[in-house]
């Protein structure tokens, strides 16, 4: 067989202007990421000032400040259930100096929840590291069923006569009760709230008789024993109510990681930029200092890294997708 032509010179001079062409434009890029940061850092927190999230991204911007040899400067994008943060991060330029302090709602849950979401958590970010996971607990009144056990076998008996409520149609409170009823093939009637304070309002009085409640808000109800907890949601039992045991020891899995935040970027962010932001944040996580900031806001210290998160937002969509289906709730 004859051996193919020889390219041209004037071929030969095109490839290899066009590789050098496309070294000069890398070239520029790569010398920036690695002369990454040299000006303040823009963090968007789809929050409102003084949330637990917003807490938490101050908190890591005060810690990756000396690391990074440059500020983080906070703005907070509360609106349209976290996903208004996520579109003006979508339109940021993926060179690491724009990221935002979201997770499992702006990424996982609102593609089912919203129909016309206008932007895809997949293909438009980057996922640099996750940070932390709120714990929630299955909160009855001091009169009501003593353990789950309990609970679940009162509401299969009377179908329908469960009333709950949560903070709010999509929200983690409401998605957990669709996650234990689906599975229990419980009959419920779901009540949202705007925000948890009303929903434990009504659970006081007895207007609905179950929700699901990060810790901080009704750590103190607990205490004083107007309420109980029948169940938490992490792995692992929470410090703060020891004998309260995990959805999973007691024979009830799926239900972590219901919520998690972390560090994410505009999609086309370079390698160095990723790493180097995932490095610095999650040492400053797994640090005594990062720990016991984000322990005292009752939340889950769960830093995992750039390189351990490939397919993880893709996985979360897959995942809660159902969960958001079968419990009706929408947004337009």
């Amino acid at each position: 067989m004859p051996s193919p032509p020889a390219p041209s010179a004037s071929r030969r001079a095109l490839l290899s202007g066009g590789v050098a062409l496309a070294a000069g434009l890398a070239a520029p890029r790569l010398a920036r990421a690695q002369g990454f940061p040299d000006r303040p850092i823009r963090l968007l927190v789809p929050y409102p000032p003084g949330d637990g999230p917003d807490v938490i991204a101050r908190s890591l911007g005060e810690m990756l400040q000396p690391r990074l040899r440059q500020p983080m400067v906070i703005e907070n994008q509360p609106g349209a259930g976290t996903t208004l943060a996520a579109q003006t991060l979508k339109r940021a330029a993926p060179d690491g100096y724009t990221l935002m302090f979201g997770g499992s709602t702006s990424l996982a849950v609102a593609p089912a929840l919203y129909p016309r979401l206008a932007y895809d958590p997949v293909k438009d970010f980057t996922l640099v590291c996750t940070v932390s996971t709120s714990p929630f607990a299955l909160l009855v009144r001091k009169d009501g069923p003593q353990d789950l056990a309990a609970f679940v076998a009162g509401a299969k008996a009377k179908p329908g006569s469960l009333v709950y409520g949560s903070a709010g149609a999509g929200t983690p409170h409401h998605l957990l009760f669709s996650i234990l009823t689906q599975a229990q093939g419980i009959e419920a009637v779901h009540v949202p709230y705007r925000g948890v304070t009303p929903a434990l309002t009504d659970l006081l009085a007895g207007r609905i008789q179950a929700t699901f409640c990060h810790l901080a808000a009704a750590l103190g109800f607990l205490q004083n024993g107007d309420l109980r907890a029948l169940a938490v949601t992490p792995a692992t039992r929470l410090p703060a109510i020891p004998d309260v045991p995990t959805f999973k020891e007691l024979g009830f899995p799926g239900m972590e990681d219901a919520a998690w935040l972390g560090l994410v970027a505009p999609a086309g962010l370079p390698e160095p930029v990723a790493e180097r932001l995932s490095r610095e944040t999650v040492e400053v996580v797994r640090s005594e200092e990062g720990r016991k900031r984000i322990e005292a806001l009752f939340l889950f210290p769960d830093p995992r890294p750039y390189d351990a998160l490939r397919g993880y937002v893709a996985a979360e969509v897959e995942r809660w997708g159902p969960i958001v289906r079968a419990s009706g709730a929408e947004v337009n």
